[in-house]
């Protein structure tokens, strides 16, 4: 019963991007469990492609980026994650697009203000995610501040934008009756995380290592 919500509100807070993009596969295909899963696919196999261009572009070697693109393919747990439709699939996609156009830029004196774009949307596709995004930026514009030094007024800018996605998360705690997001990632009222960690480890009988 709300237009064009941030949060979508169900047994949980669910991110909006992965809805989102998700909406018009179902719009033009129909509702199921092969239309749903379709989008996580798809953006699986482009970040395998993503990673491929990033590897290129930070160690400007084919084969180093060919091995990195191959690891990734075959990883058990990307093809598990993408093929289960989770959430984190959206959220690393769009990172690795953000990461890639930020070095690229960086590295050939070009404007970084773009990467903001993949970047806002991998913070709104998974709620952990959104712990990378505060840490990642900075070290970003840190590793790459030789090459920035020139642009002060593109990196501070960059900053404004930073800092302007990080308000409208705390704009939709306050407007959108999240029922998640607060308690996970901003609160430990919430003990129950810590009670199964402990049990699980009292039954544990695998070895230390």
């Amino acid at each position: 019963g709300t237009f064009l919500p941030i949060s979508f509100n169900t047994d949980s807070s669910n991110s909006p991007v992965p809805i989102y993009l998700s909406a018009p596969f179902v719009g033009l295909l129909g509702l199921s469990p092969e239309v749903g899963r379709l989008p996580y696919i798809l953006l699986g196999i482009g970040s395998i492609f993503v990673l491929y261009l990033l590897a290129k572009e930070l160690l400007e070697k084919e084969s180093i980026a060919l091995a990195a693109a191959f690891v990734l393919a075959v990883s058990p747990w990307h093809l598990h994650v993408t093929r289960t439709a989770y959430d984190s699939v959206f959220a690393m996609f769009f990172f690795l697009i953000g990461i890639y156009l930020f070095v690229k830029a960086a590295k050939k004196g070009k404007s970084i203000l773009w990467s903001l774009i993949p970047f806002l949307l991998a913070f709104y596709s998974y709620h952990a995610t959104k712990f990378v995004f505060i840490f990642l930026l900075p070290v970003l514009v840190i590793l790459f501040y030789s090459k920035l030094k020139q642009q002060k007024k593109t990196v501070i800018l960059f900053s404004v934008g930073y800092v302007a996605i990080l308000i409208t998360f705390f704009l939709s705690l306050s407007i959108s009756g999240v029922n998640r997001q607060d308690e996970t990632l901003l609160s430990f009222k919430d003990e129950r995380a810590t009670s199964t960690v402990n049990y699980e480890r009292s039954y544990n009988e695998a070895p230390l290592f």
